[in-house]
């Protein structure tokens, strides 16, 4: 337990801010939208006026929502995490996430998001990682590069994430997509995408783990989607097909199975057709996305070091550092504070004590 003395709460919360992102070189802007917190900044569209590319934008935990936000320069935003192992555990929920044109290197983690996410023309680099997507989906767009989608839950149903725009078809000058090491209530549709990477996933949704779209609109239109010409491996198929609305996919060291269903052969090498993943703790009929459960595999699965790379299959394998508390990988997190004296005469001293750990994986 660390203590400190300071003069007021706003002194000993910018000191939080220092021991979070001390590493950092650009500027950090803290954002606390409870009225009972103070920071210098209340609202995420102010801070974002006041940043500058490059800069760090920290959304404290709150009770109450953080809205919709809109991103027009490079910005890494963190969040407190989806399910935070601390004293007041507080999250941070956003709404729909929009980008600008051309925009690279923006990175979003530790937030709950409540909106669909829309990438647009020209992203590069973007990471959305350590994420709770509640019931929308991440929608691609042309020209999107070198983006990577890591250790995100996603909730929802039906396009978890899409690549195709509607009756427009796949977008284009698009490559090297990874994802991975997510858990999918809903499908990945829609990809034609050169380089696209689906790794290390488990993929629950009772249906299929890819999803091809019927489009229907005003003018008549009517196609189909595929995912195409992916590297799929290292995933687990957990009542969600592998193979629908697949073509020219390399599908390795995948493992599929459903109490209630058979599913064809996978293609390719050391994948594991209709086979029992032997998760710790999960419902035999199956079940969506609950914290409450344990995704790792049983040292008897069959899946246990089966991964093309020697590792395990699903989300624990890889090499991507593995955690459903969405907690930001390799910072610290005050997990305690107390202060020990609330009442403070004018140029008093504040009693505090913190207790910090770095962030969990597990």
């Amino acid at each position: 337990m660390k203590k400190g003395n300071f003069k007021s709460l706003k002194e000993a919360c910018l000191l939080i801010v220092f021991l979070l992102i001390k590493n950092t070189q650009a500027n950090v802007l803290l954002i606390n939208n409870n009225t009972n917190s103070p920071a210098p900044y209340n609202d995420i569209a102010t801070a974002m006026s006041a940043a500058n590319s490059g800069d760090t934008l920290l959304l404290t935990g709150s009770p109450y929502h953080y809205g919709n936000i809109s991103i027009t320069k490079t910005l890494t935003i963190i969040g407190t995490g989806v399910n935070p192992q601390k004293q007041l555990p507080y999250t941070t929920s956003v709404g729909t996430i929009g980008m600008g044109n051309n925009l690279s290197d923006v990175k979003l983690t530790g937030l709950i998001i409540t909106g669909a996410i829309s990438l647009a023309p020209g992203t590069t680099n973007f990471n959305l990682e350590y994420c709770y997507i509640a019931a929308n989906q991440v929608q691609l767009n042309s020209s999107c590069v070198n983006n990577k989608i890591s250790n995100c839950i996603f909730n929802g149903g039906g396009r978890n994430i899409d690549g195709f725009d509607a009756c427009g078809g796949y977008y284009v000058n698009c490559n090297n997509l990874l994802i991975q090491n997510c858990i999918f209530n809903g499908a990945v549709s829609g990809l034609n995408i050169p380089g696209t990477v689906i790794q290390n996933n488990i993929f629950l949704n009772g249906s299929t783990a890819f999803n091809g779209i019927n489009v229907y609109n005003n003018g008549g239109c009517y196609t189909t989607s595929y995912i195409y010409n992916a590297t799929i491996q290292n995933n687990i198929f957990y009542k969600a097909d592998p193979i629908a609305f697949t073509g020219g996919c390399a599908m390795n060291n995948n493992i599929s199975y459903s109490p209630s269903a058979t599913f064809s052969p996978m293609t390719g090498n050391g994948n594991l057709d209709n086979v029992d993943p032997q998760f710790v703790n999960f419902p035999a009929a199956g079940a969506p996305f609950g914290f409450s459960y344990d995704f790792h595999i049983n040292a008897a699965s069959p899946a246990h070091l089966a991964g093309s790379d020697g590792k395990d299959m699903g989300i624990y394998g890889g090499t991507f550092p593995c955690s459903l508390y969405g907690e930001v990988y390799n910072m610290p997190v005050i997990r305690q504070m107390n202060i020990n004296n609330t009442n403070v005469e004018p140029n008093g001293t504040l009693n505090v004590k913190l207790r910090s750990t770095t962030s969990r994986v597990n």
